[in-house]
Parts: structure tokens; sequence; C-alpha cells
């Protein structure tokens, strides 16, 4: 009896230790998009070789930075000869630029380095957006998860499927176009807008497969709403589709970080990533794009849009 409990103590210790070493082996991003590890900063720009270094249950793993890496705290930077990488810090929304040879440490309220550093706010007075812009920036460090929601439409049973806005996604646009996909039936389609409480904002009969609202017909920011097609006036047709506004203040914010002709490649690279943390789903899609076309030899822009 004592024996099988021995045993019974050794293999759940066993157990446990597997378990601590599977865990020093997933990834600092997979751990960041399941909620175990706190992003600090993010990365913005990286040109020659820039290098992140991770201490991985007592190995020192090393891998390429990318631009849009999240970074926690304790995170090593190494920088070669000639290189550079701009940096956000997601406690104080600083920006900082560093160049090689550097090695840099991402820390609680800021970043260390063991040479030179040229930092500039993002907020305040200094950087763009100003006040407002930090209405939005926090958005970066909040836990709203980003990235872009796709559906998948081979895999629906319903005879229409709902294609912007999508499901749970957040709205910019106070006039967004409505877009569906029949599945090869012809209309004409029933369009229903509803308010969160199942209030009718909207009935219209259309005849292809989008729409856009009546001038009349104005949203409220921050308001949620739900949307539903139908074929004809049957009850054949969509799930129901939710989405939400933005706020006025996450307007304004964004209104005021929007990239010029003049801003840097960082700059441009902080908006779009803003987008995808507000789940401006369309927005941010048509944004890569437009950047993709307007830089094309840039690869993360490239990657971005598709």
């Amino acid at each position: 009896m004592i024996m099988n409990k021995k045993r019974g103590l050794g293999a759940f210790s066993g157990l446990v230790s597997a378990v601590a070493v599977l865990l020093f082996m997933v990834s600092t991003d997979t751990l960041l998009a399941a909620g175990f590890a706190k992003e600090r900063a993010l990365v913005l720009e990286a040109s020659g070789r820039v290098e992140l270094v991770r201490d991985v249950g007592g190995r020192e793993l090393v891998r390429p930075v990318a631009v849009s890496d999240n970074l926690q705290n304790n995170a090593k930077i190494v920088l070669k000869v000639g290189s550079r990488v701009v940096l956000i810090h997601l406690e104080d929304f600083k920006k900082a630029s560093y160049s090689g040879p550097n090695t840099i440490t991402v820390g609680e309220s800021g970043f260390s380095s063991s040479s030179n550093a040229t930092s500039s706010k993002v907020v305040g007075s200094v950087g763009p957006g100003g006040k407002k812009g930090k209405n939005v920036l926090t958005a970066l460090r909040e836990g709203r998860p980003g990235g872009i929601r796709l559906r998948a439409i081979g895999k629906s049973s319903k005879p229409i499927v709902l294609l912007a806005p999508q499901e749970e996604v957040r709205v910019l646009n106070s006039s967004p176009t409505f877009r569906w996909d029949a599945m090869g039936k012809s209309g004409p389609y029933q369009f229903v807008l509803r308010t969160e409480m199942g209030e009718v904002v909207y009935k219209a009969m259309v005849n292809g497969q989008s729409t856009r609202l009546p001038s009349h017909v104005k949203f409220q920011d921050g308001a949620t709403y739900a949307w539903r097609v139908t074929l004809g006036r049957s009850f054949k047709g969509s799930d129901v589709s939710t989405f939400t506004l933005v706020t006025p203040e996450e307007r304004a914010g964004l209104k005021s970080m929007r990239p010029t002709a003049q801003s840097s490649s960082s700059d441009r690279v902080l908006y779009g990533m803003l987008l995808e943390k507000l789940l401006l789903t369309s927005e941010s899609k048509e944004y890569w794009k437009k950047m993709s076309a307007q830089y094309p030899r840039d690869p993360f822009f490239k990657q971005r849009s598709r």
C-alpha cells in the first residue's frame, strides 16, 4: 500500500514537472494571446538584424524581431551594427528609436539601453494625437483582441451569409455599407436593422447584395445594432449579426492620430494596429490595403493587407 502511494506521488510529481516544462516551451506570443503575459511594448519599426532574446527553461532562445511584435516585461532586444528599431511603451506611450550595436531591455515603465537612444513622446504636446490620441492608445494595453476576423462562407448552412459589418466588430464609419452573399439565390432581399433592444431602425427591400442607409437614418455613437437579411419576406435568411459604433472620444482620437503624408512609418503602423485593437475590421483591412498600394516594397503592409 505504501509502495502504491509512493508510486502515485511520484507519478503526480512527474506530471507537474512535465506541465512546468510544457509551459516553459510555450512561446511568448502564445502566452500573450492567452492572457498569461502582460504586454509592455510594441514593435513599430525594425530594420537590419534585430533579435529578441528570451530565457526559456534555462535556455537562451533567439529569433528575429518583427513589426507588430508584442513585448513583455524583461524582454531583451539585441541590435547588431547598422540595425534600427522603433518601440512604443504601453505604460506612458513614449516612442523610442534605437540603433545598433545596442541591447534594449523592456521594463515595467520604460526601456533601458546599453547605448544611444532617441526618444519622442507619442502623446501630449509633442507627438501625434495629443490628449485625444491617448483615448485610443489605451486600447493597445487593455487586452482587446487584435487581428482581422474572417468568416468562412463555405461553412455556413444559412442561405444568406452576412459579410460586412461582421459579427461583433466595431464600426468607425457612421454610414457603413452592408454587404451579404446570397449563395446564388436571387433577390429581392429584405434588409432589417434593429437596435440592441430589438426596435426596428430601418427596413427595406433590396435587389442587390449590398445597401447603405438613407441619410435620414442616423446611428448613435457607442450604440450596438443588429441586422439580418432574408429571402424576400420569408423567414429564410441569414443569422443575426451585431456591431457597435465607436464612441465620440474614440472617433476624435483616431482622427487626431490618422497619418499624414509626412508621418513616419512607425506612425502608420501604429494607426493600423489601433484600428485592429479597436476591432474596426473593415477599416483596418482597407487601411492596410491602402498602405500596401502606397508602399508596395514594404513587406509588413503587404502581409497585413491579405
